[in-house]
């Protein structure tokens, strides 16, 4: 096998070297009520691997990447969240060409956050890759949550382009008493 980015033969899908090449480059921003997203990569940076979601070999990517960026939020974070139960929700966490990318994150970052796997799903099957902002607001996902009740949670997801997913999401966990403290995210399309 050869790794993904340099093609040298490896028993791995992405080599030591191009593995330790991959740095976190963490951000924050602030949107809609004053609400944390952090997200751990540099988008150009990773983009080729996000994009890799859409083929079967995605899952092996993302399982990469989000482990990195689990450890570094253990690393740099996690303390402060010892006493406290709280859930990790992927935002429409369902299987799609045989795995979740959501799922994925989620399972990563278990243990810090309990996971609720397939718990927000959306109903409308609509995808915003390259859609204008315009089209995004007329489209909503639709989401459906069947999670618990009364909870204090995190979502999950892979990226953050105009941040309607995630408030969306937030505005249904709302409704259900999910306290939401924050998003994670592999990466920000804006920055």
């Amino acid at each position: 096998m050869k790794c993904l980015l340099c093609e040298k033969i490896n028993l791995k899908i992405i080599c030591n070297a191009c593995d330790n090449s991959i740095k976190i480059t963490p951000k924050k921003r602030i949107d809609f009520d004053d609400f944390a997203i952090y997200s751990f990569f540099d988008y150009q940076s990773v983009e080729y691997l996000l994009k890799s979601k859409y083929s079967l070999i995605g899952s092996r990517i993302y399982k990469i990447l989000a482990r990195k960026a689990y450890l570094h939020f253990k690393n740099e974070v996690h303390s402060n969240f010892n006493d406290i139960d709280i859930y990790g929700i992927g935002i429409d966490d369902k299987v799609s060409k045989f795995y979740s990318h959501s799922g994925i994150i989620v399972k990563e970052f278990s243990k810090i956050f309990k996971p609720l796997f397939g718990a927000l799903i959306a109903n409308n099957d609509i995808h915003y890759a390259g859609k204008s902002l315009e089209y995004r607001q007329n489209n909503k996902k639709g989401f459906i949550y069947k999670g618990k009740n009364d909870i204090t949670a995190v979502l999950l997801d892979d990226i953050i382009t105009t941040g309607l997913s995630i408030k969306e999401a937030r505005e249904k966990l709302l409704e259900h008493n999910v306290n939401v403290l924050f998003a994670l995210t592999l990466s920000d399309a804006r920055f």
